[in-house]
């Protein structure tokens, strides 16, 4: 309680005993009591004639400890967690307080988060694009190989269901979109811009079988 040894308490003079301090104010209303905690025994009611030399008689001693604090799945950036009764301790044996964690989610090189939803990028080359591929790409859960269709188009975006963060006291997950960006090739060497030229060609006869076949279907019709 942060009384030394053998010490004796008296009533405190200021608060007669009652622990409340009451003033009267008046104003144009009339007349209004304040009633307010005594600072002079801090609501006790009494004070000590020999307070503790550890404490100074507030009944408290400065120490460091370490906690556990439970982290559940999905906590996001700046969420508060309350620890009942972990806070500072009451005064003279009081109930002690709460102790409030701010939780700080560090970023992740190539994972952003918008909510539970995970979202990242990969690039990929023109003949992976044309004929498709597999390709193993991050996720939350590790490598995840990731399944590229024939033909796809630069900017689709894949969407991987239910493979982002765990929704707070939830069951479910959010998803991971990955966008797909094409890489074009800066340089070519001989075979490789004939390869090109000759595929060039290709697209441009079938183009044009492709006309020819619209002109003729409208002839008869």
């Amino acid at each position: 309680d942060g009384a030394g040894p053998d010490t004796e308490f008296t009533v405190c003079t200021v608060c007669q005993g009652s622990g409340q301090v009451r003033r009267a104010q008046r104003s144009i209303f009339g007349q209004f009591v304040n009633v307010s905690t005594c600072e002079n025994c801090q609501g006790v009611g009494k004070v000590m004639r020999d307070p503790c030399t550890t404490c100074g008689g507030s009944g408290q001693q400065e120490k460091k400890r370490t906690l556990t604090v439970p982290i559940p799945a999905g906590v996001d950036d700046e969420m508060e967690f309350r620890m009942p009764g972990k806070g500072e301790a009451g005064r003279r044996g009081g109930t002690p307080g709460d102790l409030y964690v701010s939780v700080r989610v560090r970023p992740h090189p190539t994972l952003q988060r918008k909510g539970s939803d995970i979202y990242s990028s990969i690039t990929i080359d023109v003949t992976e694009a044309v004929l498709g591929t597999e390709l193993g790409i991050e996720t939350v859960d590790g490598e995840y190989i990731l399944k590229i269709s024939a033909g796809i188009q630069p900017g689709s975006v894949l969407k991987l269901r239910s493979r982002g963060v765990m929704r707070i006291q939830r069951p479910d997950r959010g998803d991971h979109f990955v966008t797909v960006n094409v890489g074009m090739p800066k340089r070519l060497d001989g075979r490789q811009k004939a390869l090109y030229q000759e595929l060039h060609e290709l697209h441009v006869r079938s183009q044009e079988k492709r006309s020819m076949k619209d002109r003729m279907r409208d002839i008869l019709d």
